[in-house]
């Protein structure tokens, strides 16, 4: 009787104690975190994918595969190419606009000029 009940015993402190172990608990902890990531990530990731492999739309919100056919129409639209010849040449200009004013900043900051001992530095 001794036996069967150190038995019982021995069976029902594993199962109580699995969340002691680091492993476990670790990746319990984790694991709600992990899955909100996925979903607030992963849905809407899956979705654009849908979306941009069909030729859905709000009037006809039936799914009809065309495959990259949407992305080849982009590719082909001269007002797209114009757009994306006109984003380089905005971000090319802004990039060496910060990087001269920015220069001419750390110039006129460590230049010498009178009274810069009663400037703290």
């Amino acid at each position: 009787m001794v036996a069967i009940a150190e038995k019982l015993r021995a069976r029902r402190s594993r199962l109580e104690f699995v969340f002691d172990r680091p492993q476990v608990l670790g990746s319990a902890f984790l694991a709600p975190a992990i899955l909100y990531v996925l979903l607030l990530v992963g849905v809407p990731f899956l979705l654009a994918v849908y979306y941009a492999l069909s030729a859905y739309t709000i009037y006809n919100p039936s799914y009809h595969f065309v495959g990259l056919r949407n992305f080849i129409d982009v590719a082909q639209s001269d007002i797209f190419r114009r757009t994306l010849a006109n984003t380089f040449v905005f971000t090319i200009g802004s990039q060496i606009l910060v990087s001269s004013s920015a220069s001419s900043a750390r110039c006129c900051c460590f230049a010498h000029f009178p009274g810069e001992k009663s400037c703290a530095h």
